[in-house]
Protein backbone atom coordinates (compact mmCIF):
# COMPACT_ATOMS: atom_id res chain seq x y z
CA UNK A 1 0.00 0.00 0.00
CA UNK A 2 1.06 3.36 -0.95
CA UNK A 3 1.40 6.32 1.53
CA UNK A 4 2.65 9.49 1.10
CA UNK A 5 5.07 11.33 3.53
CA UNK A 6 5.75 15.39 3.55
CA UNK A 7 9.27 16.84 4.54
CA UNK A 8 9.43 20.20 5.33
CA UNK A 9 12.63 22.12 4.13
CA UNK A 10 11.59 25.76 4.61
CA UNK A 11 9.04 28.05 5.14
CA UNK A 12 8.88 32.59 4.47
CA UNK A 13 6.34 34.97 6.38
CA UNK A 14 4.64 36.89 3.05
CA UNK A 15 2.55 40.02 5.31
CA UNK A 16 0.29 38.26 7.56
CA UNK A 17 0.66 34.56 5.84
CA UNK A 18 3.00 31.79 6.63
CA UNK A 19 3.85 29.20 3.79
CA UNK A 20 5.71 26.31 4.74
CA UNK A 21 7.88 24.59 1.81
CA UNK A 22 8.41 20.86 1.47
CA UNK A 23 7.88 18.24 -0.65
CA UNK A 24 5.99 14.71 -1.00
CA UNK A 25 7.48 11.45 -1.35
CA UNK A 26 5.31 8.21 -1.85
CA UNK A 27 6.12 4.74 -0.01
CA UNK A 28 5.40 1.17 0.55
CA UNK A 29 3.63 1.22 4.35
CA UNK A 30 4.52 -2.90 4.33
CA UNK A 31 8.62 -1.77 4.41
CA UNK A 32 8.56 1.68 5.87
CA UNK A 33 11.44 4.08 5.07
CA UNK A 34 11.49 2.02 1.47
CA UNK A 35 10.67 4.55 -1.29
CA UNK A 36 9.39 3.70 -4.16
CA UNK A 37 10.42 6.84 -6.15
CA UNK A 38 13.09 5.85 -8.73
CA UNK A 39 15.09 9.32 -8.41
CA UNK A 40 14.97 9.48 -4.35
CA UNK A 41 15.84 6.87 -1.94
CA UNK A 42 15.38 6.92 1.65
CA UNK A 43 18.09 6.58 4.43
CA UNK A 44 17.13 3.85 7.18
CA UNK A 45 17.39 4.81 11.23
CA UNK A 46 20.88 5.50 11.13
CA UNK A 47 20.86 6.21 15.34
CA UNK A 48 24.23 4.60 16.36
CA UNK A 49 24.82 3.70 20.30
CA UNK A 50 27.68 6.21 20.70
CA UNK A 51 27.56 6.13 24.35
CA UNK A 52 26.14 2.99 25.29
CA UNK A 53 28.95 1.23 23.46
CA UNK A 54 31.75 3.44 25.28
CA UNK A 55 29.98 3.81 28.71
CA UNK A 56 28.84 0.54 29.99
CA UNK A 57 31.20 -1.18 29.49
CA UNK A 58 34.28 0.92 30.80
CA UNK A 59 32.32 1.55 33.70
CA UNK A 60 32.04 -2.07 34.56
CA UNK A 61 35.80 -2.39 34.06
CA UNK A 62 38.11 -2.25 37.09
CA UNK A 63 39.24 1.01 35.65
CA UNK A 64 36.07 2.63 37.04
CA UNK A 65 33.91 1.97 40.37
CA UNK A 66 31.50 -0.64 39.23
CA UNK A 67 28.47 1.73 41.15
CA UNK A 68 29.08 4.35 38.46
CA UNK A 69 26.74 4.49 35.71
CA UNK A 70 25.25 7.36 33.67
CA UNK A 71 22.26 8.38 34.35
CA UNK A 72 20.03 11.36 35.03
CA UNK A 73 18.89 10.97 38.47
CA UNK A 74 20.08 14.11 40.62
CA UNK A 75 21.21 14.23 43.95
CA UNK A 76 18.42 16.05 45.15
CA UNK A 77 15.24 14.90 44.25
CA UNK A 78 13.70 18.59 43.14
CA UNK A 79 16.37 19.10 40.64
CA UNK A 80 14.96 17.05 37.92
CA UNK A 81 17.01 16.49 34.51
CA UNK A 82 16.15 18.82 31.58
CA UNK A 83 14.55 21.47 33.74
CA UNK A 84 15.29 25.13 33.57
CA UNK A 85 15.28 27.10 36.81
CA UNK A 86 12.16 29.34 36.87
CA UNK A 87 13.11 31.48 39.98
CA UNK A 88 12.77 35.16 39.58
CA UNK A 89 11.70 34.34 36.18
CA UNK A 90 8.64 33.97 34.03
CA UNK A 91 8.10 31.03 31.81
CA UNK A 92 8.16 33.76 28.81
CA UNK A 93 11.35 34.47 29.36
CA UNK A 94 13.17 31.40 29.66
CA UNK A 95 11.18 29.29 26.74
CA UNK A 96 13.41 29.30 23.78
CA UNK A 97 10.74 28.85 21.26
CA UNK A 98 10.99 25.18 21.49
CA UNK A 99 7.29 24.90 21.44
CA UNK A 100 5.10 23.75 18.65
CA UNK A 101 6.58 24.37 15.36
CA UNK A 102 3.56 26.66 13.60
CA UNK A 103 2.94 28.79 17.18
CA UNK A 104 6.80 29.56 16.90
CA UNK A 105 6.75 30.61 13.03
CA UNK A 106 3.84 33.12 14.00
CA UNK A 107 5.69 34.37 17.26
CA UNK A 108 8.23 35.30 14.52
CA UNK A 109 11.10 33.67 16.80
CA UNK A 110 11.70 30.04 15.14
CA UNK A 111 15.44 30.83 14.55
CA UNK A 112 17.69 33.68 15.59
CA UNK A 113 20.50 33.49 18.12
CA UNK A 114 20.11 35.82 21.49
CA UNK A 115 22.04 36.29 24.54
CA UNK A 116 20.84 33.30 27.01
CA UNK A 117 19.92 34.36 30.61
CA UNK A 118 22.17 33.17 33.36
CA UNK A 119 21.04 29.82 34.48
CA UNK A 120 18.43 29.45 31.92
CA UNK A 121 20.74 26.25 30.60
CA UNK A 122 22.17 24.77 34.03
CA UNK A 123 23.88 21.79 32.32
CA UNK A 124 26.25 23.62 29.76
CA UNK A 125 29.65 23.14 30.71
CA UNK A 126 33.06 25.08 30.37
CA UNK A 127 35.90 23.37 29.51
CA UNK A 128 39.06 24.87 29.45
CA UNK A 129 43.17 24.23 29.39
CA UNK A 130 44.11 25.28 32.39
CA UNK A 131 47.74 26.71 31.54
CA UNK A 132 45.80 29.14 29.74
CA UNK A 133 43.33 30.54 32.24
CA UNK A 134 39.93 30.18 32.22
CA UNK A 135 39.20 33.88 29.82
CA UNK A 136 41.72 32.80 27.19
CA UNK A 137 41.86 28.73 27.70
CA UNK A 138 38.28 28.35 26.91
CA UNK A 139 37.83 25.20 24.29
CA UNK A 140 34.80 23.58 23.87
CA UNK A 141 31.10 23.55 25.50
CA UNK A 142 29.85 20.68 27.03
CA UNK A 143 26.69 18.93 28.70
CA UNK A 144 26.33 17.67 32.33
CA UNK A 145 24.59 14.23 32.04
CA UNK A 146 24.79 13.26 36.11
CA UNK A 147 26.82 14.66 39.13
CA UNK A 148 30.12 13.84 37.48
CA UNK A 149 30.34 13.42 33.69
CA UNK A 150 30.35 15.84 30.90
CA UNK A 151 29.50 14.79 27.09
CA UNK A 152 31.39 16.81 24.62
CA UNK A 153 33.58 16.59 21.54
CA UNK A 154 36.05 14.16 20.48
CA UNK A 155 37.66 17.03 18.63
CA UNK A 156 37.96 19.11 21.08
CA UNK A 157 40.99 17.18 23.18
CA UNK A 158 44.78 17.28 21.67
CA UNK A 159 45.81 15.03 23.95
CA UNK A 160 43.72 12.76 26.73
CA UNK A 161 45.94 14.01 29.81
CA UNK A 162 42.87 15.38 32.20
CA UNK A 163 45.31 17.18 34.01
CA UNK A 164 45.78 19.76 31.79
CA UNK A 165 42.09 21.16 31.52
CA UNK A 166 39.14 22.04 34.22
CA UNK A 167 35.37 22.54 33.70
CA UNK A 168 33.46 24.87 34.99
CA UNK A 169 29.38 24.88 35.35
CA UNK A 170 27.11 27.38 35.98
CA UNK A 171 29.08 29.96 33.80
CA UNK A 172 27.35 32.02 32.00
CA UNK A 173 29.86 35.35 31.09
CA UNK A 174 33.47 34.06 30.81
CA UNK A 175 35.09 37.06 32.11
CA UNK A 176 32.67 37.90 35.24
CA UNK A 177 32.22 35.54 38.33
CA UNK A 178 28.60 35.23 39.50
CA UNK A 179 29.20 33.34 42.43
CA UNK A 180 26.77 30.56 40.86
CA UNK A 181 29.73 28.58 39.45
CA UNK A 182 31.20 25.57 40.61
CA UNK A 183 35.00 24.63 38.93
CA UNK A 184 36.06 20.49 38.53
CA UNK A 185 39.37 19.02 37.78
CA UNK A 186 39.35 16.73 35.22
CA UNK A 187 40.47 13.18 36.22
CA UNK A 188 39.84 11.24 33.10
CA UNK A 189 38.74 11.68 29.19
CA UNK A 190 37.33 8.92 27.46
CA UNK A 191 37.45 9.50 23.94
CA UNK A 192 35.09 7.04 21.51
CA UNK A 193 37.08 4.12 20.21
CA UNK A 194 36.03 4.95 16.63
CA UNK A 195 36.22 8.28 16.45
CA UNK A 196 37.62 9.32 13.44
CA UNK A 197 39.31 12.83 12.95
CA UNK A 198 39.35 12.27 9.34
CA UNK A 199 35.35 12.57 8.86
CA UNK A 200 34.52 13.29 12.34
CA UNK A 201 32.80 10.15 12.80
CA UNK A 202 31.63 9.73 16.39
CA UNK A 203 32.68 12.41 17.70
CA UNK A 204 31.95 12.36 21.42
CA UNK A 205 34.15 12.25 24.10
CA UNK A 206 33.48 11.80 27.87
CA UNK A 207 35.25 13.86 30.96
CA UNK A 208 34.75 12.61 34.47
CA UNK A 209 35.09 15.20 37.41
CA UNK A 210 37.51 14.96 40.23
CA UNK A 211 33.64 15.23 42.53
CA UNK A 212 30.73 15.29 42.21
CA UNK A 213 28.43 18.58 42.01
CA UNK A 214 25.64 19.70 44.21
CA UNK A 215 22.85 20.55 41.59
CA UNK A 216 21.35 23.90 41.83
CA UNK A 217 19.44 26.14 40.11
CA UNK A 218 22.14 26.65 37.94
CA UNK A 219 23.89 23.87 37.73
CA UNK A 220 21.99 20.84 37.10
CA UNK A 221 22.06 17.46 34.69
CA UNK A 222 20.09 17.51 30.75
CA UNK A 223 18.32 14.52 30.10
CA UNK A 224 19.86 12.04 27.50
CA UNK A 225 17.41 10.45 24.80
CA UNK A 226 16.67 6.97 25.21
CA UNK A 227 17.09 3.77 22.24
CA UNK A 228 13.86 4.82 20.77
CA UNK A 229 14.65 8.55 19.53
CA UNK A 230 15.40 9.35 16.00
CA UNK A 231 16.30 12.50 15.69
CA UNK A 232 16.17 13.12 11.68
CA UNK A 233 14.93 10.26 10.59
CA UNK A 234 13.20 11.09 6.88
CA UNK A 235 9.90 9.11 7.94
CA UNK A 236 7.84 9.57 11.19
CA UNK A 237 8.21 9.07 14.35
CA UNK A 238 11.13 11.66 14.19
CA UNK A 239 12.35 15.08 15.49
CA UNK A 240 13.41 16.16 11.73
CA UNK A 241 11.66 19.45 11.11
CA UNK A 242 11.53 20.25 15.14
CA UNK A 243 12.92 23.40 16.15
CA UNK A 244 15.84 22.62 18.64
CA UNK A 245 18.30 24.49 20.41
CA UNK A 246 22.49 24.95 20.24
CA UNK A 247 24.86 26.84 22.89
CA UNK A 248 28.22 28.45 23.05
CA UNK A 249 30.53 30.76 23.60
CA UNK A 250 31.80 30.68 20.03
CA UNK A 251 32.63 32.98 17.13
CA UNK A 252 29.65 35.71 17.13
CA UNK A 253 30.98 36.26 12.92
CA UNK A 254 33.05 34.72 10.76
CA UNK A 255 35.52 33.91 8.95
CA UNK A 256 36.32 36.33 10.97
CA UNK A 257 35.25 37.60 14.76
CA UNK A 258 35.97 37.22 18.23
CA UNK A 259 34.33 34.68 20.87
CA UNK A 260 31.09 35.42 23.30
CA UNK A 261 32.20 36.19 26.59
CA UNK A 262 28.44 35.43 27.59
CA UNK A 263 26.32 32.33 26.61
CA UNK A 264 24.68 32.41 23.41
CA UNK A 265 21.69 30.63 22.35
CA UNK A 266 20.57 29.41 18.73
CA UNK A 267 17.25 27.91 17.67
CA UNK A 268 17.87 25.38 14.93
CA UNK A 269 15.47 22.94 12.71
CA UNK A 270 16.45 19.66 12.36
CA UNK A 271 16.90 18.53 8.77
CA UNK A 272 15.66 15.78 7.66
CA UNK A 273 18.24 12.59 6.76
CA UNK A 274 18.17 12.63 3.17
CA UNK A 275 18.41 16.14 2.73
CA UNK A 276 20.91 16.65 5.17
CA UNK A 277 22.88 13.89 3.03
CA UNK A 278 22.02 15.74 -0.28
CA UNK A 279 23.13 19.32 0.98
CA UNK A 280 26.68 18.05 2.52
CA UNK A 281 26.66 15.99 -1.21
CA UNK A 282 26.47 18.99 -3.30
CA UNK A 283 28.48 21.51 -0.93
CA UNK A 284 31.26 19.32 -0.08
CA UNK A 285 34.28 21.60 -0.45
CA UNK A 286 32.73 23.62 1.99
CA UNK A 287 32.38 21.03 4.09
CA UNK A 288 36.26 19.21 3.22
CA UNK A 289 35.12 16.51 1.84
CA UNK A 290 32.89 15.96 5.40
CA UNK A 291 29.51 14.72 4.10
CA UNK A 292 27.09 12.82 5.75
CA UNK A 293 26.49 9.34 4.39
CA UNK A 294 23.09 7.24 4.72
CA UNK A 295 24.73 5.55 8.23
CA UNK A 296 27.03 7.68 9.50
CA UNK A 297 26.05 8.69 13.52
CA UNK A 298 25.74 13.01 12.65
CA UNK A 299 23.03 14.54 11.70
CA UNK A 300 22.29 18.36 10.11
CA UNK A 301 20.74 21.31 11.60
CA UNK A 302 20.18 24.76 10.37
CA UNK A 303 21.31 26.32 7.22
CA UNK A 304 20.18 29.90 7.63
CA UNK A 305 22.17 32.61 6.30
CA UNK A 306 23.87 34.51 8.70
CA UNK A 307 22.70 31.72 11.96
CA UNK A 308 24.78 28.70 12.61
CA UNK A 309 27.10 27.10 15.73
CA UNK A 310 30.75 28.22 14.50
CA UNK A 311 34.58 28.15 16.12
CA UNK A 312 34.15 27.87 19.93
CA UNK A 313 31.00 26.15 20.32
CA UNK A 314 32.31 22.53 19.54
CA UNK A 315 31.21 19.87 21.55
CA UNK A 316 28.29 22.40 22.88
CA UNK A 317 24.54 20.59 23.04
CA UNK A 318 21.78 20.45 20.35
CA UNK A 319 18.55 20.07 22.44
CA UNK A 320 15.22 19.60 22.29
CA UNK A 321 11.88 19.75 24.11
CA UNK A 322 10.30 16.89 24.76
CA UNK A 323 6.89 16.49 25.37
CA UNK A 324 7.11 15.81 29.30
CA UNK A 325 8.72 19.37 29.53
CA UNK A 326 12.64 18.56 29.89
CA UNK A 327 15.26 19.69 27.12
CA UNK A 328 16.74 16.33 26.02
CA UNK A 329 20.36 15.90 24.17
CA UNK A 330 20.40 14.76 20.95
CA UNK A 331 23.74 16.43 19.26
CA UNK A 332 27.13 17.54 20.10
CA UNK A 333 28.48 20.19 18.21
CA UNK A 334 30.90 18.92 15.48
CA UNK A 335 31.59 20.59 12.61
CA UNK A 336 30.36 22.79 9.72
CA UNK A 337 31.35 24.64 7.28
CA UNK A 338 34.79 26.62 6.45
CA UNK A 339 32.91 29.92 6.76
CA UNK A 340 29.86 29.32 9.54
CA UNK A 341 26.03 30.66 8.61
CA UNK A 342 25.68 29.58 4.94
CA UNK A 343 22.58 29.24 3.59
CA UNK A 344 21.65 25.50 2.76
CA UNK A 345 25.02 24.81 4.26
CA UNK A 346 23.74 23.43 7.87
CA UNK A 347 25.67 22.28 10.71
CA UNK A 348 26.99 19.11 11.87
CA UNK A 349 26.12 17.17 14.94
CA UNK A 350 27.02 14.69 16.42
CA UNK A 351 24.04 11.82 17.33
CA UNK A 352 23.97 11.08 21.24
CA UNK A 353 22.47 8.31 22.69
CA UNK A 354 22.68 6.82 25.85
CA UNK A 355 20.31 3.95 26.09
CA UNK A 356 18.91 2.06 29.27
CA UNK A 357 22.18 1.78 31.77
Amino acid sequence: MLSTAWIFTGWTVVGTSVTLFGFLFFYDTKTPGNITSTTTTAAPDTTTNLIVTTLPTILNTTAFETTSSISTTSNTSIFSCGTPTLVGRSQEALEPVLGPFLVAILKGRIIGGSTALEGQWPWMSYIYERANGIKDGGICGGTLVNERWVVTAAHCFGTISADLYSVIFGRHNTSVVSGNEIQRSIIQIIVHGQYNSLNFNNDIALIKTNESVTFSEYVRPACIVDNNTRTDNTFEPTFAGSICTILGWGLTASPRGSRSDVLMQLNVVVTPRILCEEQTLVHSTSYNNRIVTTRDPKFCAGGIAGEDSCNGDSGGPLLCLHPDGSYYLHGITSYGTTVCGQAQKPGIYTKVYIGNI
